[in-house]
């Protein structure tokens, strides 16, 4: 394998933020001001500014607004604000082991939140409470983000393991037929070409390069909005377990991720295309990327990825680069042009020599820890609209 791996572009923006970062600061200000519902709002707006549709939340006695098979309900009333997010059907045959799971969920990882069961409905709900006065912009931000990421994460799971069932069937937008077929036919080529160098990998015992592969092959695979539905859930819930588990040594999380990688080649067609499809989000559960923490956070790769170049060790290189960059859109929501700098330079180092995809992939990461790319892309935008209540009403 004297090249690198492929690297397709998502046939969609699979990156774009839903939250609007310049309400944020008015959120801390307002806040600390002890404008709480001016604060509220524009923690909202943030958030999502479909939700709220210009309107301050004094004007709505509940907002109800879907995320992937959950709504999130929120009241204000009396001072008070009430989230709810209904979440799963509770099934009559396998009633006790599942609850006694979602107990377990209440204790961790749910910090804020708690889901509750109403058994009048057969029904689970995440549920919080607190004064208006409570509402502090990051406080907020983190038990909505945590009732939608973890309301992602068990739906398909308890479905399929306890059958429940959907509180509703999630608010989606289907692919087009011709864009399914890519998207089936982008994976197939991942996958493919995945194995291709694991098996090149074991015949050299490159036990690192493997997990490399595997790692990189899951979120170039994952990053694509499309991806959704048990497609989704089982390819985060084997990244968490490549990157976090501590209990498998490098030879048992390869073993696993590779016969991962057999199973989902081994999916069919319709079972693929079925999980292909773009849902409707309250929040992004990926973190906004800032010109700061985008910084900080391929700095901390510099220092080896340089060493690696300077003993000319390019396919250490490479797959130090690769992982750097595919982990940063894995974790953060970025601005299109960002996104679009960052994939297009993957797409270049792909299929071309090592040495060369590591000096592709190099001028590409050193333009972003340099914070040149951020520069770039400031040049020539329009002016922007000031003060909050422009903000809040344009």
């Amino acid at each position: 394998m004297d090249i690198t791996p492929k690297y397709q572009k998502p046939i969609l923006y699979s990156n774009q933020p839903v939250t609007t970062a310049s309400y944020w600061d008015d959120a801390l200000s307002f806040f600390d001001e002890k404008e709480y519902e001016q604060s509220f709002t524009a923690t909202l707006n943030y958030i999502n500014k479909d939700i709220l549709k210009g309107k301050m939340v004094t004007g709505l006695e509940k907002i109800i607004y879907p995320h992937g098979s959950t709504e999130i309900h929120i009241e204000y009333i009396d001072g008070a604000l009430l989230f709810c997010a209904p979440f799963l059907k509770v099934p009559e045959k396998h009633k006790v082991p599942f609850l006694r799971k979602v107990a377990e969920l209440n204790f961790t990882p749910l910090t804020l939140a708690q889901i509750v069961y109403d058994p009048t409905k057969e029904l689970l709900e995440f549920q919080y409470q607190m004064p208006i006065e409570l509402a502090q912009p990051n406080k907020v931000y983190d038990l909505l983000r945590e009732i939608c990421v973890y309301a992602d994460d068990y739906d398909d799971e308890f479905i399929k393991k306890y059958q429940a069932s959907f509180y509703h069937q999630p608010t989606f937008e289907p692919l087009t037929n011709e864009d399914q077929e890519m998207a089936w036919q982008q994976i197939a080529t991942y996958l493919d070409d995945a194995l291709q160098y694991i098996a090149y990998f074991e015949s050299k015992r490159w036990d690192g390069y493997i997990w490399d592969t595997i790692a990189d092959t899951l979120m170039s695979i994952v990053d694509h909005a499309y991806i959704n539905g048990t497609l989704r859930t089982s390819i985060e819930d084997k990244l968490w377990y490549l990157r976090n588990d501590k209990n498998s040594d490098l030879q048992r999380k390869n073993q696993i991720g590779k016969a991962f990688l057999i199973e989902l080649k081994a999916l069919s067609e319709d079972e693929v295309k079925a999980d292909l499809f773009l849902a409707k989000n309250f929040i992004s559960t990926k973190y906004r990327a800032t010109e700061k923490n985008t910084i900080d956070y391929l700095q901390e790769a510099s220092e080896p990825i340089t060493n690696d170049i300077e003993a000319e060790n390019y396919i250490n290189a490479f797959y130090r680069l690769k992982y750097a960059i595919l982990n940063l859109m894995y974790t953060y929501s970025l601005d299109t042009k960002e996104w679009n700098i960052l994939t297009d330079s993957l797409v270049d180092s792909a299929q071309t020599s090592w040495e060369d995809g590591t000096k592709i992939l190099k001028t590409t990461f050193d333009s972003f820890t340099s914070g040149a790319v951020f520069k770039d892309l400031t040049t020539n935008e329009p002016e922007k609209k000031k003060g909050f209540f422009a903000r809040l009403f344009g």
